[in-house]
């Protein structure tokens, strides 16, 4: 279990600052007097020192310790008194010292951040209430949100951070949900529609600056546009069911510019207990890894001090990532917890639609990873709107043999969350339709239904409003391959005769069972 050593920082005239620190509940602060000068050059050109394109980080992460251990290394003292591991260096920030390197702090052996064995975690700390909540005992839970609006450069390759962390948990039991829109207004009503703890973490990926009004994230008006979203945006987006962390996964995002603060500690300061965000520019490949291993941990049962603790490790001496310092966390005391129980022996997650076959044999339809699955953002945000829109029964997806038209509908299934697929391969006729309404079907009053002696549209739709296995399920159908229900006429596709009426009675029942039944 991490302990925390708590500092406070607080002019006392142009010259000096006062050191308060404690270490975790003791009462009362023990007290120092740190020199300004000795870091006046960290404060007043940052960007020479630790902002350039290859700051030396092993003379600024030397020059911070020293200022802080002093002439009687406390500091030193401290870390070794400390038999936990990782302790967590939670060091207040109302004092506009946010920008300071605190992860580059170097001991003169060693990143204190990156350490392999007792880890030191720094974590910019708001003194904020929060009334700090136990590990929760069901799965972990993720809302990925990826903005990417039109017309804005560089396009960033969101699919392969999506895949990265994907595969990280893999083996770990966690329930993952994309919010597809890049929208912020569509975030809050998928998010409205979910109940309090339902996901711990939110992330969003993209690009972030800061703006004439401060800083700002850039995402997607609900038709692709680019619209600047604030921290205060994103909060009001949450309806007050708030996640334990949000990770903003964008450049500058934990960036404090002149009195303006960053967007995380606005986010933090907003009431998120815990948030996450990058100094300055960072790499795609620094970002997924980061992502990657930070929830890999989570989703195991580690706190967040030991999962970040864990990144940066990874990132320094695993991947050699020269901008690993750039992860900053700014977060409430006791924010700093573990989100979920360890799960133990729980199972796994079961394999998501994008790593499976489409067919149902599971053998003819293979469909793309998450990482061959790229550049069909538009594609899935234009399919999704029409699936999700009540005058709509479904969506044509045509192109020629091999471009990913089952890829996109495996997609598509993994986003329709409460949706039972059915995917019918080759020919379409009243018997594929029979078979596998039948097979879905656990219910007795289901299979007496498909017996009834009525004309087929009539039999199917009340065997979707009446027959299903709970109320109110929903099925979205497959029809897959679907040109084998194709005649060429004068270079024409047109429907063959035997597939028109099975396919028109199939439309007809969707419609007439009153529910939001789909087909793809």
């Amino acid at each position: 279990m991490a302990q925390t050593l708590y500092l406070e920082l607080h002019p006392v005239d142009g010259e000096w600052f006062e050191l308060r620190w404690r270490l975790g509940n003791q009462r009362g602060f023990e007290s120092r007097k740190l020199r300004l000068e000795h870091i006046q050059p960290l404060l007043e050109h940052g960007e020479i020192y630790y902002y350039s394109v290859q700051p030396d980080l092993l003379d600024v992460g030397r020059k911070l310790y020293r200022w802080l251990d002093g002439d009687d290394r406390w500091l030193e003292r401290a870390i070794k008194d400390c038999k936990a591991s990782p302790l967590v260096l939670a060091i207040d920030v109302a004092e506009n010292l946010s920008h300071l390197p605190w992860e580059s702090l170097h001991d003169g052996k060693d990143f204190l951040a990156g350490r392999v064995s007792r880890k030191l975690v720094p974590v910019r700390w708001l003194r904020e209430s929060w009334q700090a909540k136990p590990p929760s005992p069901q799965r972990f839970s993720l809302l990925f949100m990826a903005a990417s609006p039109d017309n804005v450069s560089p396009v960033l390759n969101f699919e392969q951070e999506e895949a990265a962390m994907l595969t990280a948990m893999r083996d770990l039991p966690s329930e993952w949900r994309v919010e597809e829109s890049g929208c912020v207004a569509e975030l809050g009503k998928l998010w409205h529609r979910h109940g309090v703890d339902r996901f711990h973490v939110f992330h969003l990926t993209g690009h972030a600056g800061h703006g004439t009004e401060g800083p700002v994230f850039l995402t997607e008006t609900d038709t692709g546009q680019r619209q600047d979203c604030s921290a205060e945006d994103l909060f009001t987006a949450f309806h007050n069911r708030l996640p334990r962390l949000v990770f903003l996964s964008g450049c500058r995002t934990g960036e404090a510019q002149g009195d303006a603060v960053s967007m995380a500690e606005q986010l933090a300061r907003l009431g998120v207990p815990a948030v996450l965000g990058w100094g300055r520019p960072v790499g795609d490949r620094s970002a997924t890894q980061a992502a990657a291993v930070l929830y890999s941990n989570l989703a195991a049962g580690d706190t967040l001090a030991l999962a970040l603790a864990e990144t940066y490790r990874h990132l320094l001496h695993e991947a050699k990532a020269s901008d690993w310092h750039l992860l900053r966390l700014y977060a409430v005391d006791g924010a700093w917890g573990a989100l979920v129980e360890p799960p133990g022996d729980a199972p796994p997650n079961p394999e998501p639609p994008q790593h499976q076959f489409l067919d149902p044999e599971g053998y003819r339809v293979r469909v793309a990873t998450p990482e061959q699955f790229v550049g069909r953002r538009r594609a899935l945000q234009r399919c999704l709107r029409e699936l999700r829109n009540p005058q709509r029964s479904g969506v044509l997806l045509h192109g020629l043999g091999g471009v990913g038209k089952s890829s996109l509908a495996a997609r598509l299934l993994e986003r329709l969350a409460g949706y039972t697929p059915l995917v019918l391969y080759g020919v379409v006729d009243a018997a594929g339709i029979e078979r596998a309404l039948a097979a879905q079907c656990t219910e007795p009053r289901g299979h007496d239904i498909l017996n009834e002696k009525l004309p087929d549209a009539q039999r199917w739709a009340k065997f979707l409003k009446l027959g299903l296995n709970e109320p109110k399920q929903l099925f979205c159908f497959v029809l897959d391959d679907f040109e084998h229900n194709l005649d060429l006429d004068d270079g024409k596709a047109k429907l063959k005769q035997e597939a028109v009426e099975p396919l028109r009675d199939l439309l007809r029942a969707l419609r007439q069972s009153g529910l939001a039944h789909r087909l793809i």
